[in-house]
C-alpha cells in the first residue's frame, strides 16, 4: 500500500464484503481500498458521520437513538426526545460543535460482535433497537459499533476513527416518523455533510450555489408559473402561465402516443404507503409524499 492511500483509505472490500481496515483478515481475500473518491467509500464515511451525530445527540439532548444512514449526498440520524420536544434551530450549531470535538480528539470506531441475548441487554432501554433487533437480526450475532460514549447497532464497515472527518457541517432539522404514518412515536431528523477536507466542502457549497440558481422551483415562482404550499408540499399549483405550458406539454405527449401507436391509461392518484417503501422513496421522501 503506498503512502498516500494509506492516508485516504477509509475501508475496503474483502471478497466482495465491506470491510474495517483494522479488522484482520483471516483467510486468502481479494482486497479492494476504498477511499472518498468512490460511491462505496463515501457511504462509509457518510455512515460513520450519522453515527457521531447520533453521540452528539445522546450527549447535548439526551437522544434515544433510531437510525443513522448514509444518503446520496451526505447523512442523517432520526432520534425520539418526547412526544413535545423537537430540536430547536439554536442546537444545531451547538449539536455541530460536538460533533467537530469529537471528531477533533479523534475518537476511534470500536467494533464489536454480540449476541442476541447481548443485544437485547445492551439496548434495553431503547424500544426502537429492541424493535430493530427482534425484526433485522435474524443471524445469531450482529454487529455494534462504539464511539465517543455511544454504541449503535450497525454492519457497519466504519472509519478507523473520527479524526478522519476533516469538516462536519449540519444542515437541516426536521420532524420524521417511525417506519409509517400510523406510528404513535414522532421523530426528530437532522442532516448534515461532511468531508475529509476544508476544499471539499468548499467545493460542495460551491456547486449547491450554483445549482440553487439554476432550481426550478425558484425559477418557476419568478416567472409565475407555479407555487408551492405546505397543503401540498409534494406538488405545485399552477398558475395561468404554467397551466398553458403544462397544457401544451400534455398535448405534445399525446400527439406522440398516437403517433407511436400507444394508448393512454388512468392510474389513482393516492397510494398506500406500501408502494413508496417498496420503491425506495418513503425513506428518502415521505415528508412531502400524500
Amino acid at each position: 500500500m503506498s503512502l498516500t492511500l494509506a492516508d485516504t483509505a477509509l475501508a475496503a472490500e474483502v471478497n466482495g464484503e465491506p470491510f474495517d481496515l483494522e479488522r484482520p483478515l483471516e483467510t486468502d481475500s481479494d482486497l479492494r481500498f476504498l477511499t472518498f473518491d468512490s460511491p462505496e467509500g463515501k457511504a462509509v464515511f457518510w455512515n460513520s458521520s450519522a453515527h457521531i451525530l447520533g453521540a452528539a445527540a445522546e450527549q447535548f439532548l439526551g437522544a434515544v437513538l433510531c437510525r443513522g444512514l448514509s444518503i446520496e449526498h451526505g447523512f442523517y440520524h432520526d432520534f425520539f426526545l418526547g412526544k413535545e420536544r423537537t430540536v430547536q434551530g439554536s442546537e444545531i450549531p451547538i449539536l455541530e460543535q460536538i460533533c467537530q470535538r469529537i471528531a477533533a480528539d479523534a475518537q476511534p470506531f470500536r467494533r464489536l460482535v454480540a449476541s442476541q441475548d447481548q443485544l437485547r441487554q445492551l439496548f434495553k432501554d431503547n424500544p426502537f433497537k429492541l424493535r430493530l433487533i427482534e425484526e433485522k437480526v435474524t443471524n445469531p450475532t450482529a454487529t455494534v459499533y462504539g464511539c465517543s460514549t455511544s454504541i449503535d447497532l450497525c454492519q457497519g464497515p466504519h472509519l478507523r476513527h473520527a479524526g478522519q472527518i476533516g469538516v462536519l457541517k449540519l444542515l437541516t432539522s426536521s420532524s420524521a416518523l417511525w417506519r409509517s404514518s400510523s406510528s404513535l412515536e414522532a421523530l426528530q431528523r437532522v442532516s448534515g455533510i461532511s468531508f475529509p477536507t476544508e476544499e471539499l466542502l468548499r467545493a460542495w457549497e460551491a456547486q449547491r450555489e450554483e445549482a440553487g440558481s439554476r432550481d426550478h422551483r425558484r425559477i418557476g415562482k419568478d416567472q409565475e408559473l407555479f407555487f408551492f404550499h405546505e397543503f401540498s408540499p409534494g406538488s405545485c399549483f399552477f398558475l395561468p402561465r404554467g397551466t398553458r405550458v403544462y397544457n401544451a406539454l400534455v398535448a405534445f405527449i399525446r400527439a406522440q402516443y398516437a403517433r407511436h401507436g400507444f394508448s393512454e391509461v388512468k392510474t389513482p392518484t393516492l397510494f398506500s404507503a406500501k408502494l413508496w417503501e417498496q420503491s425506495g422513496h418513503w425513506e428518502h421522501y415521505r415528508e412531502d409524499i400524500f
